[in-house]
């Protein structure tokens, strides 16, 4: 009987040190999992049957602008971009009604109001309560690279198309500004139409300008820069800006820059402001408030003196402000990518800014967009400022006539 009692002691013990070895490896497995959750590249997330997360990795919260153990307990739904409301609630039906793994494509809106193109890879852990889990791979740049080649490709086509027309166009505007040169040696200077034909040989001049800079622009080709007084050159072009906006529209301008000297192109120049006007004034149906104004600031160049000091370069701010409709965080996001508009069909291309921000690069400087609903936006030219051993008597561009 002892000795029974004893073999089944040594039974007991032998089961226990496997059960305590078994505990130590599933404890071992789940550190380990537990590892792999947290660290994987991936954004990982677990969704409890009333939608709320239950469990994010470290991914996740990056992806998302928010720490993990934050996420947790906060509805999935909330970081869904409104106009996906619909898409993501019929993924969850069918993740929850499905035994496999299911995908959908979904704009999500991380912290930080930036939109995140998002692949869920989804999958029901328990159809009773709802539970589900899902992977997340962010497409956001991927798909940017494919709409910029997109756009490039279709940039491409039209500069081949500008090539082509290119001819006929300047032969057009040539017979333009003969014939009005001929009708100016006609007429008396003091006649009623003679200042009339004036403008028209000036606009003339002006759309052969901007012909050779969208010529010049499709080809890659690059002529070389002036130096411009951006004060004078506003100061220039009021009448022209404020026949471009409604009347409703008062134009102002604001000249703080005491020396506003940069080194590009005039006719560059013009067509981004331009487009600028056009759009500022299509925000502003009902009339409203259009500001030019221009500013010295000082960029730190990411370099120190021998003292140790910050050095800054000197630019000069071009701002274009109007008080009109304003722009969404998606529209202001999306708003420099060539061919987005929000516009009706036929009524505008979407490179307006694109070509805005293509001036600034080849000026060497860059151009900074903000936008408020209800407010109004303002865009920002910043242009290095010229040196002072370059400015010359000849920098300020033709006056109107």
């Amino acid at each position: 009987m002892l000795r029974e009692l004893q073999i089944h002691a040594l039974e007991l013990q032998m089961q226990n040190e496997a059960l305590s070895d078994m505990q130590r490896e599933l404890e071992a497995a789940k550190d380990r999992f537990r590892d792999l959750f947290e660290f994987a590249p991936v954004a990982y997330l677990t969704v409890k049957g009333d939608g709320t997360i239950d469990t994010a990795n470290q991914a996740a919260g990056e992806l998302f602008g928010v720490p993990p153990r934050e996420l947790s307990g906060q509805r999935f739904s909330r970081f869904v971009a409104p106009e996906e409301a619909e898409a993501f609630e019929r993924h969850r039906r069918e993740v929850v009604d499905s035994t496999g793994r299911l995908r959908a494509e979904i704009t999500f809106t991380a912290a930080d109001e930036s939109p995140r193109e998002l692949r869920l890879e989804s999958t029901c852990t328990n159809p009773t309560t709802g539970e589900w889990r899902t992977a997340l791979v962010d497409l956001t740049h991927a798909k940017a690279l494919a709409r910029r080649i997109e756009h490039a490709d279709r940039l491409e086509a039209i500069g081949i198309h500008v090539s082509g027309i290119a001819h006929d166009f300047n032969n057009l505007l040539s017979s333009m500004l003969g014939y009005a040169s001929l009708a100016l040696s006609a007429l008396e200077p003091r006649h009623p139409a003679h200042r009339q034909v004036q403008k028209l040989y000036s606009v003339a001049t002006r759309g052969g300008n901007a012909l050779k800079q969208l010529s010049e622009f499709a080809r890659a080709e690059r002529a070389e820069p002036s130096l411009v007084d951006l004060n004078r050159y506003l100061t220039d072009m009021v009448p022209l800006f404020t026949s471009l906006v409604g009347k409703g529209v008062d134009v102002r301008v604001r000249l703080d820059a005491a020396d506003a000297t940069v080194r590009a192109h005039v006719t560059e120049i013009e067509q981004a402001l331009l487009n600028l006007i056009v759009n500022a004034n299509h925000a502003m149906p009902n009339g409203g408030r259009l500001t030019l104004e221009t500013a010295l600031v000082n960029v730190p160049r990411g370099e120190h003196t021998e003292d140790g000091e910050r050095m800054y370069a000197s630019f000069v701010c071009l701002t274009v402000d109007d008080n009109g409709t304003g722009m969404d965080d998606r529209t202001r996001h999306h708003a420099l990518e060539p061919f987005f508009t929000t516009k009706p069909k036929g009524a505008g291309t979407g490179l307006g800014l694109t070509l805005a921000q293509h001036v600034m690069e080849r000026a060497g400087g860059w151009l900074e967009l903000e936008s408020v609903v209800g407010s109004g936006t303002r865009v920002k030219l910043l242009f290095p400022r010229a040196a002072c051993s370059e400015r010359i008597p000849t920098s300020r561009p033709p006056r109107l006539v």
